[in-house]
């Protein structure tokens, strides 16, 4: 029932914005075909495809899953109508600027250091909220989306192995913030394996291994060295929760608007 519910709520939202199918998978970027078969109930409604409609679109995640509260939301991503090189194309509703820099498309995110949150996680909130005031980095990205997107530079080496997949002190990851409705009931560490995990007074990237039915995570560090273990943590001791997109290439170095 509930999966015909979902379906039922897209269609609604399609109907409504009179925005065809193709057009609306090619937005979200997702399977054309797929997208067919699931409106025509042929197929479950997967995770992967909330997510895309989630993160870009101004739909709610509420009133797609649940049908709770409005369609859309009331902010949505402001567009600017300048096109020309360096110029804001838009801003989402995290504040998040998107700039054309010759023939990429830009982001202009917060750059947070993993030392700067050595204190009480209520500090988090004035770090953030005012990100005229944060030191920012553009991030080379392949679309304009809704998530709220933060830049982290490495400190320790928990997790670096020798591999390719470490990360070295000083290296710089771009990461989204996961919303805690997503958290449960389990987290997708199966396409995103790495996380920058807050709790408490400590700030962690580790490798999320396992979740168990009560949300409890295992948190796993690449680096072999005895001091660093496995441990478990319940998402209830979490205040904020990040999946890692990528690393940024040290050789990179883009112009900021």
């Amino acid at each position: 029932m509930e999966n015909e519910q979902i379906i039922s709520r897209i269609r609604k939202y399609l109907q409504e914005k009179q925005v065809s199918a193709s057009a609306f998978a090619k937005t979200i970027n997702f399977n054309q075909s797929n997208l067919s078969k699931i409106l025509r109930g042929e197929r479950a409604v997967p995770a992967n495809l909330i997510e895309a409609i989630t993160e870009n679109t101004n739909i709610r995640r509420e009133w797609l899953v649940k049908g709770k509260g409005e369609m859309l939301n009331q902010s949505d991503v402001s567009v600017a109508p300048k096109t020309e090189d360096g110029a804001l194309l838009s801003t989402n509703p995290h504040g998040i600027k998107y700039y054309k820099v010759g023939d990429k498309l830009m982001a202009k995110v917060p750059l947070m250091r993993f030392s700067a949150f050595g204190s009480a996680p209520d500090d988090w909130g004035a770090l953030t909220a005012d990100r005229d005031d944060v030191e920012t980095i553009m991030v080379e990205v392949d679309r304009v989306s809704r998530g709220n997107y933060v830049v982290f530079s490495v400190d320790n080496d928990s997790m670096d192995d020798g591999s390719r997949r470490s990360f070295e002190p000083g290296d710089q990851i771009f990461v989204r913030e996961l919303d805690r409705s997503d958290w449960l009931p389990r987290l997708r560490f199966d396409r995103w394996p790495f996380w920058v995990i807050a709790f408490g007074n400590n700030i962690r990237l580790k490798q999320i291994t396992a979740q168990d039915e009560q949300g409890n995570i295992t948190c796993h560090s690449l680096n072999p060295s005895p001091e660093f273990t496995d441990f478990t943590l319940p998402l209830d001791c979490i205040s904020h929760l990040y999946n890692v997109i990528r690393k940024i290439p040290k050789t990179i170095d883009y112009e900021r608007p």
